[in-house]
């Protein structure tokens, strides 16, 4: 929405509307004021909208003119989790959060629906802002499913590029943050947390990331050097866990990790879904939970239905 005003601003400027005092009142309703105008409503853009009803279309986007659907892409939600995601952690576990205003979690349930129901949303605090003239509640949708971010959000970004400010050698904070936290999944992923170097490993890690690595931190860690080699030395290490086609076993078994992990079902049309578990994606479509796990392990399709918990190969724009 604020991309709308945005837009309609330019458009004015573009035609001249501007010099026009009709065309300048409709300019300075649409672009943030100072604090005193904002409180009053005056402006209808960033933390001074008061407005949130949706216009009739959305700009010339066919998939989202019905009912406002929010089209979610890998490219988009990397974009978005550069803006408002965090790359973070509860104690050792990997998390992935996105926080948004709570007039907005529509966006989060589409994201929701996207990965298939995968993730937790929930209401956080208000929070009031030094630059905030309002205190509004925020809407929460976390990922932390191990196995969901080691196989989906880890090869789903590593295939793109964050766009945060940065150059090619330096990709930027977020990128950085991205690159660390990958490398913590991956550590927890193999289990190799439950050992002490892969545990220092970890908290090594965190200790640079997010406000850790801000200049403005006066105790940041931002040029806190590990080396590559201290990193590979981790992965040397015997791990508890062995992977097989995405999912975890106990090392020298046949035993899985009793946990969820996602699901992906490629269609014969093509088209793919996505499930937080076996016994979800089984309940789906009426076969047994353990038939799914079989061709799983085997690769083998089941009516020209393949099954993955990796995942597949896919154009990262589909929605």
């Amino acid at each position: 929405m604020d991309y709308l005003a945005f837009r309609e601003v330019v458009i004015q400027r573009d035609s001249k509307a501007h010099l026009t005092s009709e065309g300048w009142n409709k300019i300075v309703s649409l672009i943030p004021v100072r604090r005193t105008y904002a409180a009053t409503g005056s402006a209808s853009m960033n933390k001074a909208r008061m407005d949130f009803t949706l216009p009739t279309l959305v700009l010339d986007c066919p998939k989202a003119r019905a009912n406002h659907r929010v089209v979610v892409t890998f490219p988009w939600l990397l974009g978005l989790i550069e803006g408002d995601g965090c790359f973070s952690f509860n104690k050792l576990v990997p998390r992935l959060s996105i926080q948004l205003n709570y007039r907005q979690e529509f966006v989060l349930k589409a994201i929701l629906e996207f990965f298939g129901g995968l993730g937790n949303l929930s209401t956080g605090k208000s929070r009031q802002r030094a630059d905030s003239f309002s205190s509004q509640p925020m809407v929460i949708l976390e990922f932390n499913q191990i196995a969901f971010l080691h196989n989906v959000i880890i090869p789903g970004f590593k295939a793109l590029s964050f766009l945060s400010p940065g150059t090619v050698q330096d990709q930027g904070k977020k990128g950085k943050d991205f690159e660390d936290w990958s490398i913590c999944v991956e550590i927890y992923f193999s289990g190799r947390h439950t050992l002490a170097e892969g545990e220092a490993l970890i908290l090594l890690l965190k200790s640079r990331m997010n406000n850790n690595r801000l200049s403005t931190n006066p105790l940041n860690q931002k040029d806190l050097i590990i080396s590559q080699a201290n990193i590979e030395a981790i992965f040397k290490l015997p791990a508890p866990y062995e992977v097989r086609n995405g999912a975890r076993y106990i090392i020298g078994t046949d035993k899985l990790v009793p946990e969820p992990f996602p699901v992906f079902v490629t269609y014969p049309d093509g088209n793919i879904s996505s499930f937080p578990s076996l016994s979800k994606c089984a309940l789906a479509l009426g076969i047994s939970r353990n038939s799914i796990r079989k061709y799983l392990d085997t690769g083998t399709p089941y009516k020209n239905h393949f099954f993955t918990s990796i995942l597949p190969s896919l154009n990262l724009n589909q929605s």
